[in-house]
């Protein structure tokens, strides 16, 4: 399916959404989404994140607020990624206290429950219930299509962190990472991106999809840190270099 056709597609096939912003609560937002089948070819996928789009579960959406537009979709360039010398420093803090790296198909476990649940209430106070958040980990990481990878992070056998990663030709989408709150000293939220950088680039893809930049947004603004990177502009349906 070319661009073009597929635009055609999304015009008769997504809808929006209206409601509270979760990032500035005193805002309102819109999103347009589609739903699509849990086997969606890579290639959908692919015209799907070359315009914008973020998956949660079956739902692929971006945001088009009519009055503001501080969400821009991101992506990192994989051959051109710089990598400084912290994040090498990062990586070897790692690799000397002994985490391992692996990648899989997604695989729903309690332990990953458990540190789901402690993410959440511990790093970005969400105070739902336990049940709830179980649910909606269910939707956001679980109801995942055939080309989900899960990437896990364990030290001394016990997950550091877990991140689930689409796979389509044209790159990787980080979909959502969650990590250990007490061992933050190995900073397992970078320590997932730089892995996935790695495995990006040793599968030569061109980019790592990083989802929503918010700038000067405490929970989104240290997105800026990797780089070269780009940002959608949905107005005017491009990307363009995102300065740092």
């Amino acid at each position: 399916m070319t661009t073009d056709a597929f635009r055609m597609f999304l015009l008769f096939n997504t809808t929006f959404s209206h409601g509270g912003c979760a990032y500035y609560p005193e805002k309102s937002s819109r999103e347009r989404y589609v739903v699509l089948e849990p086997d969606v070819p890579r290639g959908i996928q692919g015209h799907l994140m070359a315009m914008g789009y973020r998956r949660y579960g079956q739902i692929y959406y971006r945001p088009e607020c009519l009055t503001c537009s501080f969400c821009e979709p991101m992506r990192v360039s994989v051959p051109s990624f710089a990598w400084k010398r912290h994040w090498r420093r990062t990586l070897k803090h790692a690799e000397k206290a002994g985490i391992e790296v692996r990648w899989s198909a997604p695989e729903l476990s309690r332990e990953k429950v458990e540190l789901y649940v402690r993410y959440q209430t511990e790093v970005h106070a969400n105070r739902e219930k336990a049940e709830e958040l179980v649910s909606i980990m269910m939707t956001q990481m679980y109801s995942s299509p055939s080309n989900a990878l899960e990437l896990t992070l364990l030290l001394d056998n016990k997950l550091l962190a877990m991140s689930i990663v689409d796979e389509s030709p044209i790159g990787l989408s980080a979909v959502y990472t969650a990590y250990d709150p007490a061992q933050k000293i190995y900073s397992p939220g970078t320590l997932a991106i730089l892995n996935m950088m790695q495995y990006a680039a040793l599968h030569e893809y061109e980019y790592l999809y990083l989802g929503l930049f918010l700038r000067d947004h405490p929970d989104m603004d240290y997105k800026k840190r990797f780089g070269p990177a780009e940002k959608y502009t949905i107005r005017q349906e491009r990307w363009e270099p995102l300065l740092p």
